[in-house]
């Protein structure tokens, strides 16, 4: 009856061993996916900042150069220019500069969209949860 015995218990034993292997084989997976999501999220942020620099430094740009044709008026050299009076390199210039920032803004939508997917879904973009 021992025996008996000893082989329920070793049985007992081995279904808490194979539960807890399940278990943690199972959280470890979830971590990893977690994981996986969480580094998906620094580097679409990470991105978002890019863009964002982007924007802020043309800003700053099309501001600079908004200031030096306004000191040119305030000198008598010329007016304030309309989109007709600013010279050909200005307004080459100013339009790289323009679309540079729409073209960020669009970027920063676009990652924005992806997410707020990523982060509601809990998935990579490999598809993986």
């Amino acid at each position: 009856m021992r025996r008996k015995e000893e082989s329920v218990g070793m049985d007992i034993t081995k279904d808490i061993v194979e539960k807890v292997t399940e278990t943690v084989t199972a959280n470890r997976k979830k971590a990893v996916d977690k994981a996986k999501q969480m580094a998906e999220i620094a580097g679409l942020k990470n991105q978002i900042a890019a863009c964002e620099e982007v924007v802020r430094k043309n800003y700053m740009e099309i501001g600079r150069m908004t200031v030096a044709q306004y000191k040119k008026g305030l000198e008598g050299t010329e007016s304030m220019p309309d989109s007709g009076n600013a010279s050909d390199s200005e307004e080459v210039f100013c339009e790289k500069q323009c679309r540079a920032v729409v073209n960020a803004q669009a970027g920063i939508k676009d990652l924005e969209r992806k997410l707020r997917e990523v982060k509601a879904s809990g998935r990579t973009e490999s598809g993986t949860k």
